[in-house]
């Protein structure tokens, strides 16, 4: 392995990578287990992180609920938290993604980075993870107003296994099954089909075809990869 590689930690037999899939599916489809159980695998700040990310990538939530969404991370009230429409329930997944190449480039400007850390400290935030700033950008330009949209939660129960759609090109797992765009991932091109399944047929069928993916065993080994336990 390379002196540069960073070795990827391995939890219960996943990656990281696939464990913050974990937490981000579940939110998107309000599947409040499915983030509790990846809250038992990741560290804490790393988990809040995540979240953090994905209030603007996914809630998309009016500013004044911001503080509500941002204390519910902290305390770990993943219910009320998956109960709050994501955008690709509401009206504003076509204007989100519009922005994508405007938003991409406010992203790597340092000018424009630095305005939008100002406007997260001023709304409260600790910090925003690089991951979200091209989100936190269309967010703030788009300014979506439709508070108290709510949503009915998923209940599916945890098996131990992983959901297929957890498996992405993000982590190593999903790159070695050449799983490059699945239905639940977070490309604007996926987001757009998601809001439009949840607008013709609703949440459930977007469960439906998600779960239909089916689930994975971390049965194979990665030969490129350093496995590193740290449980």
């Amino acid at each position: 392995m390379s002196a540069t590689t960073k070795p990827i930690k391995y939890r219960d037999g996943w990656s990281e990578q696939v464990w913050k899939s974990l937490a981000i599916k579940a939110l998107r489809l309000a599947w409040p287990t499915g983030l509790e159980e990846a809250a038992k695998r990741l560290p804490p700040s790393m988990m809040k992180g995540v979240l953090l990310t994905n209030l603007f990538e996914d809630v998309f939530m009016p500013a004044s609920e911001l503080p509500d969404c941002w204390r519910e991370v902290q305390e770990q009230d993943y219910v009320s938290l998956c109960l709050r429409t994501p955008h690709q329930g509401r009206e504003w997944t076509p204007a989100f993604c519009a922005l994508e190449k405007e938003s991409v480039a406010a992203a790597r400007n340092p000018e424009e980075v630095r305005k939008m850390r100002e406007v997260a400290y001023s709304l409260g935030l600790p910090f925003l993870p690089p991951r979200s700033l091209n989100t936190f950008y269309t967010w703030a330009k788009i300014e979506p107003d439709d508070p108290g949209q709510t949503r009915d939660l998923d209940v599916t129960e945890w098996t131990g296994e992983m959901p297929m759609m957890c498996l992405d090109v993000h982590s190593p797992e999903g790159r070695a099954m050449g799983r490059r765009d699945p239905l639940m991932s977070g490309y604007y091109h996926t987001l757009l089909e998601q809001s439009v399944i949840v607008h013709e047929f609703g949440w459930d069928e977007l469960r439906s075809r998600a779960w239909a993916e089916g689930f994975a065993s971390p049965q194979f080994e990665l030969w490129h990869v350093e496995r590193e336990d740290t449980r």
